[in-house]
């Protein structure tokens, strides 16, 4: 499945909910966030 930039974001937007509420860690969340992103750049880059 692809996903778009918008729906990369909307997934980051979810996850820092999730960390607010203490659910996830900060270290998941940055871990989480770092392959959304790279997994978006790797879309740019093709």
């Amino acid at each position: 499945m692809i996903r778009s930039s918008d729906d990369n974001l909307e997934l980051i937007k979810k996850l820092n909910e999730l960390k607010k509420a203490g659910v996830i860690s900060n270290k998941e969340f940055q871990k989480k966030e770092t392959l959304l992103i790279k997994s978006n750049s790797k879309k740019i880059n093709m």
